[in-house]
């Protein structure tokens, strides 16, 4: 037949009508067909599958163990990847001409994971908290002088937190009298192990829907705060907002000096003079402070003047008392060595 002058007609025909006998023919029937005389159609075909399973089982079977020998490889190849190749990757790739903060971002989301509380929070001693007992007047002129949105409310220590004060819900009661319990604003404080992981923090985070927690010790103690705050600044470094006020805990000297307060965590002097994350690891379980960490080499507190060396850092104390470090002069001697 000629449909050359019917484009509509002989579509119909090439794709329904074909279409339709094709599923008639090749499905509908002999389903029904087998459906009906299951047991002879059976029988019929027994054979000729038979014949076919031996035929082609051979090709089969390399097929399968084809596959399962590529999938291996591939899983092997897989489980290879670890933490430590990733930085090896990034240090190769940031030798050509990428920034050190792209380089350092990098690297904290591969440490994220293996980052814990203890590590980033606030410590005991830096964080600001309000008494239960303090009057309205006086709460409204500790907030003025420190400015924080969230802070923990005790009573008698910081080791019993009653509550979390946020700013925002004391805003409308700013004009009342000191007889106003403010007590009651309090919301449910979240608490968090010092060991917990901050990448499970941040998803408990999301999830309850809450930015502050207060860290605990094995022994139910206070030992500080974190923030999701704490948390990003792990990966993108400092924030600060135009209400922070910038605090200078260390200043550049040259690209081989710096000097730093002693209370500065690891993680942040690893991050500032660009070195290696893993550089301190034979101390990081039990020290988290630059003052720590010098303690631990001195084995005793240190005075001013004395000079202490671990690889290729000299640390020279510049200010301490008779319980910490104050204040720490560092020299990097071989920077290379420092960064791989």
């Amino acid at each position: 037949f000629d449909f050359g002058n019917k484009p509509v007609l002989a579509f119909l025909i090439d794709v329904v009508a074909i279409t339709f006998i094709l599923v008639l023919l090749g499905e509908v029937i002999p389903k029904v067909y087998a459906n009906q005389l299951n047991i002879g159609f059976a029988s019929f075909m027994a054979i000729p599958m038979f014949m076919l399973n031996k035929v082609l089982s051979p090709l089969s079977i390399s097929l399968v163990s084809m596959t399962s020998l590529i999938e291996k490889r591939i899983n092997k190849r897989g489980h290879d990847v670890s933490l430590e190749d990733l930085k090896k990757a990034i240090d190769i790739t940031s030798e050509q001409e990428q920034r050190q903060e792209d380089k350092q971002m990098l690297k904290g989301i591969v440490n994220f994971s293996n980052t814990s509380v203890k590590q980033i929070m606030t410590s005991r001693v830096d964080t600001v908290a309000y008494s239960i007992d303090t009057p309205l007047s006086g709460l409204v002129e500790q907030i003025n002088e420190n400015r924080y949105s969230r802070l923990p409310v005790y009573e008698d220590s910081l080791d019993n937190v009653k509550g979390v004060l946020y700013i925002k819900d004391l805003i409308p009661n700013l004009n009342k009298e000191d007889s106003f319990k403010w007590q009651k604003l309090l919301r449910k404080p979240y608490f968090v192990p010092e060991n917990k992981k901050i990448d499970d923090l941040l998803r408990e985070f999301q999830t309850k829907k809450v930015h502050f927690a207060i860290v605990v010790d094995e022994y139910g103690g206070a030992s500080g705060i974190i923030t999701m705050e704490d948390i990003l600044e792990e990966i993108v470094g400092d924030i600060n907002d135009e209400f922070d006020e910038v605090e200078v805990f260390y200043s550049k000297l040259d690209d081989s000096n710096y000097v730093f307060d002693g209370k500065t965590p690891i993680t942040d002097l690893t991050r500032i003079i660009y070195i290696s994350d893993d550089y301190f690891d034979y101390f990081r379980s039990d020290i988290e402070s630059i003052g720590g960490l010098i303690v631990e080499i001195a084995g005793r507190i240190p005075r001013i003047g004395e000079v202490y060396s671990y690889s290729n850092l000299e640390f020279k104390i510049e200010s301490a008392d008779r319980k910490r470090v104050r204040r720490v002069k560092i020299t990097i001697h071989n920077r290379a060595e420092a960064e791989e």
